[in-house]
Formats: structure tokens, C-alpha cells, sequence
């Protein structure tokens, strides 16, 4: 067995307890989840850096991350099972924050074969696409607005 088998097979087992793949399909997560990787980082380590253009999306397995922009400014802070990196792969963006670990932490990465997402979008389902990258707009200009200071 391959470790994207293996890794897809621990997705699908914890996909309830991850908000993303909550009440997916078990063939669908097959099909759209590539690239899996388990990553073990540090206190303090650097995981994403703003300005960044890859299109991993990361779930916290075991510890907690903070989220940062400008100089080291912490604006939230995740903990176990909540995705983070989601906004530049959907969005076609580089990064809009620095995520670092707070204490030793485990890190699922993976990419969403969105070319064959977006395919198979029905016009149900475009609606929610269309409402989600609309939402990501509003917060990318909310923390744009809170980085000026004028919000």
C-alpha cells in the first residue's frame, strides 16, 4: 500500500472529526485529496510563510499553531483538527498569514486536485463555491483593513 493509501485510509477514518471532510464520501476524498504528507515540526517552527505560493491546506493533528501577520502580530491561534492554508489554493493567492507552531505539533498536509473539483461542480453546488471565495474576499479585505490600522 502506497502512503497516500495509507495516509487517505487515516483521513477517512478521522473525517468526522475534521470539518472539511465532515459527511464526504469516502470515494470522493480519495479522488480529491493528493499529495499527503504527516509533518512533525518544533516549538516556533515556521509551517507557512506570508507571501507564500504553494497550495498545501494543513490540519492539526496533535498540538497548536498560531497565526500571524506583520511584524509577528498573532491573530488566532489553531488547535487540534481545524484546517488552516485553505484561502490561497481556493483563492489562486499567495499566502495571507505566517503560521508557526506554539508547542511540538503534527501537521497532516495535502493538496485538493481542484481541476477535478471544479469539474464536477453541478450548479448547486457552484452557489456554495461562489459563496465561499466571496466570504474569502471579506476577510482578505478585513485583515487588509486591520493591518492599515483603519478597522
Amino acid at each position: 500500500m502506497s502512503n497516500d493509501n495509507k495516509y487517505l485510509e487515516i483521513i477517512i477514518k478521522l473525517k468526522n472529526n475534521i470539518g472539511v471532510f465532515k459527511g464526504i464520501e469516502d470515494q470522493i476524498i480519495k479522488t480529491l485529496v493528493k499529495d499527503i504528507r504527516f509533518l512533525q515540526f518544533d516549538m516556533h517552527e515556521q509551517i507557512i510563510q506570508l507571501g507564500d505560493e504553494d497550495k498545501d491546506i494543513f490540519i492539526v493533528l496533535e498540538g497548536e499553531c498560531r497565526v500571524m501577520i506583520d511584524n509577528h502580530k498573532t491573530v488566532g491561534v489553531l488547535k487540534k483538527n481545524q484546517v488552516f492554508g485553505e484561502f490561497s489554493p481556493i483563492t489562486d493567492t499567495p499566502r495571507s498569514a505566517t503560521v508557526k507552531a506554539n508547542v511540538p505539533s503534527t501537521i497532516l498536509a495535502f493538496k485538493i486536485d481542484f481541476e477535478i473539483l471544479n469539474s464536477e461542480v453541478n450548479g448547486y453546488a457552484l452557489i456554495y463555491k461562489n459563496f465561499v471565495s466571496e466570504l474569502i474576499k471579506k476577510l482578505n479585505l478585513i485583515n487588509l483593513e486591520k493591518r492599515k490600522g483603519t478597522l
